[in-house]
């Protein structure tokens, strides 16, 4: 997982999540990735700028045979020549159950199922290799994926690793989204932090640092209990609550903050495993939302 290939043939049931395939060349079958006999889950990759230039009824992104059953989530196959995705010599069909929110540019129609489109992924510059989704022209991926789809066990991070988190929501603050590809897109988002401000410290994976506000939340991931480090110009109360993946507030609790540095021990609370997200509600200036993994 993460990482940018070449062209890849697979066999086996492996699982890839958060990889480029980009301008490869092969002389048939797929010029991106080529399945043989196997059942691999491709998550969040970005397939793009691939050919495979002697065979017109093979596939220039992935390219799979009749005894082959890939599962596909959250991944985006497009600008491939001649063909983004094929099974033998069939497009796919964006009912597929095996397909879910993926931006494939061969779906056999143009109709929105389980969160599939053929739109234009607008990438910032894939002509010179930069494959991150856009804002600036509506990009269709955009917090379209599903968390279904996200395997935190592999990487809680986007291909770029260290400092780039997964599931940075832009459309809601009860709801958590994935993007589609292999990059999360980087905004401020409706809760004013920018991706850029979630980062893990370089010397030190436990801490979730976010550096505009100087907050630290550790450890990350958590066991028993976490702790908030933050400084705050004046006194006040500030409300946290644990949210979990679908929106629903697991538990709540009030802080009073001192003027100056202030560290706040929280207690597990008897939740389960899984991804939690932690919002800080202040009186003077707006909430703040992390994320944290519990074990």
């Amino acid at each position: 997982q993460g990482f940018t290939s070449p062209n890849c043939f697979l066999m086996g049931n492996l699982n890839i999540t958060n990889c480029t395939f980009t301008n490869n060349t092969a002389s048939n079958n797929g010029g991106g990735i080529y399945i043989d006999e196997s059942n691999p889950k491709i998550y969040n990759c970005t397939i793009a700028d691939n050919e495979a230039n002697n065979q017109t009824g093979y596939a220039g992104g992935v390219y799979f045979d009749g005894t082959s059953q890939p599962i596909f989530g959250n991944t985006i196959a497009y600008f491939n020549t001649p063909y983004d995705v094929k099974k033998v010599t069939a497009n796919p069909s964006p009912t597929n159950p095996d397909i879910n929110n993926c931006d494939f540019a061969n779906f056999t129609s143009p109709f929105y199922t389980q969160g599939n489109t053929i739109n234009d992924p607008e990438f910032v510059d894939h002509s010179n290799g930069d494959y991150r989704i856009s804002a600036k022209y509506f990009s269709p991926c955009i917090d379209e994926g599903n968390i279904a789809y996200y395997l935190p066990s592999l990487s809680i991070y986007d291909i770029r690793g260290n400092g780039y988190n997964r599931i940075v929501d832009a459309k809601s603050a009860t709801t958590y989204d994935i993007d589609m590809g292999a990059y999360e897109y980087e905004y401020l988002n409706e809760w004013g932090n920018p991706n850029a401000n979630y980062k893990v410290a370089q010397n030190d994976s436990v801490f979730l640092e976010a550096s505009k506000d100087n907050i630290v939340i550790y450890p990350n991931p958590v066991t028993e209990q976490f702790t908030i480090r933050l400084n705050s110009e004046v006194e006040e109360k500030v409300i946290i609550q644990m949210i979990n993946t679908i929106g629903e507030i697991e538990w709540e609790g009030q802080i009073e903050l001192v003027e100056g540095m202030n560290h706040y021990t929280v207690n597990r609370n008897g939740l389960a495993k899984g991804i939690y997200f932690i919002k800080l509600n202040y009186i003077y200036k707006k909430f703040k939302t992390f994320k944290l993994i519990f074990n």
